[in-house]
């Protein structure tokens, strides 16, 4: 029969290795965390967090010109709510969460390399023409989507009438 004192015992090496799982853990997970966020800095991502901001206020400030008297505001309100500081916990978490932390490394590796920094400035010039060729594709192709949407919308009429029909 176990007494008290060894009942007490075994409770107290338990209680003491889960102490020190635990503990690693922690520590694990935040080597994780620094890692991700180590990647997210060699990336760049906190310079474009204030780029694509000031990008978004100016083309909404263009495409409605009546929102200009709130400028500041906006600024205020972006510069409090997306900035790196705001964001930063968020984004290492996206990243730890779909990344394993060999991953992370893995990624550093490529990105602190010529290639991966090669990479991380050639970006936004990519998207940018990357975004160029979709709309090229789209006003060279306008018409042959319109007559999409137009047979579309011509069978939704027909169906929708037939239906109606069927209802009387």
């Amino acid at each position: 029969m176990v007494t008290f004192r060894q009942f007490t015992a075994c409770s107290g090496l338990f209680l003491f290795f889960i102490m020190i799982c635990a503990d690693t853990s922690i520590a694990q997970q935040n080597d994780h965390q620094l890692k991700a966020e180590q990647l997210l800095i060699l990336t760049g991502v906190p310079n474009t967090l204030v780029q694509v901001s000031i990008i978004a206020i100016d083309v909404q400030l263009q495409e409605e010109p009546q929102l200009k008297k709130y400028e500041d505001i906006f600024r205020s309100f972006v510069a409090q709510h997306t900035s790196w500081d705001a964001l930063k916990p968020d984004l290492i978490r996206l990243y730890t969460d779909n990344f394993t932390e060999k991953e992370i490394v893995d990624l550093i590796r490529f990105y602190s390399s010529p290639t991966g920094k090669k990479s991380i400035e050639l970006s936004p010039h990519l998207m940018n023409q990357t975004s160029l060729l979709v709309q090229n594709v789209f006003m060279k192709n306008g018409a042959q989507l319109d007559k999409m949407i137009h047979h579309h919308d011509q069978k939704y009429r027909a169906e929708a009438a037939d239906h109606l029909k069927s209802l009387d």
